[in-house]
């Protein structure tokens, strides 16, 4: 992913990164694995359930904590086949009105924008890429401000094609193809609106 100003429209707020869990999900969250545990250990002894939690930390290790807006940051580290560079993003939510309606835009671009679908639950859907993944979320909780999101491209003409695609679906334009120079030469990207009005892009820097 990439994240350069956007153009042919008026700007936007960047990106926001994840939601944050209330703390009656956590703290429902926890008391499940307790439970759990708690079966685990009477049924076998504590042999398995300490196995299993020694996996999971193992596997999955990461830490929370809220930004000045509220948004929900997580640091994590873990084992995985794709690993993501430090430094980078890993993964972010995006709070949807119509996930069925997001899921065919990015199904859409996806050949355009090296993405493909990974999980589709009925209110969760994964979009995964080269080492970054993000999730279409439709829970009730309140929606995605509209963001810039920005997705690398190898050669102009992945970039036409996505904005073709794009409007032959009929979303709408954001900003053709071209050349923007005023972000550095050779910097080609077009643009178009997802369904809930995300600047959505694909550039390639050539570079």
């Amino acid at each position: 992913m990439d994240t350069a100003p956007q153009s042919g429209a008026a700007p936007l707020p960047p990106p926001l990164p994840p939601p944050a869990f209330s703390l009656w999900e956590l703290a429902a969250t926890a008391r499940v694995l307790v439970l759990v545990i708690e079966a685990t250990r009477r049924t076998t002894g504590w042999i398995l359930p300490i196995v299993c939690v020694a996996f999971l930390l193992y596997a999955y290790y990461g830490g929370f904590l809220l930004d000045p807006d509220g948004n929900s940051v997580e640091a994590l580290t873990g084992e995985r086949e794709l690993r993501v560079p430090s430094g980078r993003i890993d993964h972010l939510w995006i709070r949807v009105r119509d996930l069925a309606a997001s899921k065919r835009f990015y199904t859409t671009i996806a050949p355009h924008a090296g993405l493909r679908i990974g999980t589709d639950e009925p209110e969760r859907v994964h979009v995964l890429g080269e080492n970054f993944s993000f999730a279409l979320v439709d829970d009730g909780r309140p929606l995605t401000e509209p963001f810039h999101l920005a997705f690398s491209a190898h050669e102009d003409a992945a970039v036409r094609a996505f904005h073709a695609a794009a409007l032959a679906a009929g979303y709408e334009d954001n900003g053709g193809p071209g050349e923007r120079v005023v972000y550095h030469p050779g910097y080609y990207g077009a643009f178009v609106l997802d369904p809930d009005g995300h600047n959505v892009e694909v550039v390639n820097h050539n570079r």
